[in-house]
């Protein structure tokens, strides 16, 4: 386990999420609110255990492939030649 802790990073050194972990609690809906704390007080096992889906979250977030009132994959732009997906009230796609 020594030989791979050089490998892993820590919530605080990483340059490529840190400033947008900062960003998602301050301003991000619960889901990705609530991930970032978690993510900013993980230890070293438990944030590299998260990385990989904290890095896909953020290209989520950055594409905008997210519905505005939901919050969830804009079903239509994920999968174009099916029928456009239509929310209701509860954010359930009917």
């Amino acid at each position: 386990m020594e030989q791979l802790s050089h490998l892993m990073i820590l919530p605080s050194t990483d340059e490529e999420l840190h400033d947008w972990l900062r960003w998602a609690e301050e301003n991000g809906r619960s889901f990705l609110k609530t991930t970032a704390e978690a993510a900013l007080i993980a230890d070293l096992k438990h944030y590299n255990l998260l990385r990989p889906v904290l890095l896909e979250l953020k290209g989520v977030a950055e594409t905008g492939l997210t519905d505005s009132m939901c919050g969830r994959y804009r079903l239509s732009r994920r999968i174009a030649r099916h029928k456009p997906a239509v929310w209701d009230s509860r954010c359930e796609v009917r």
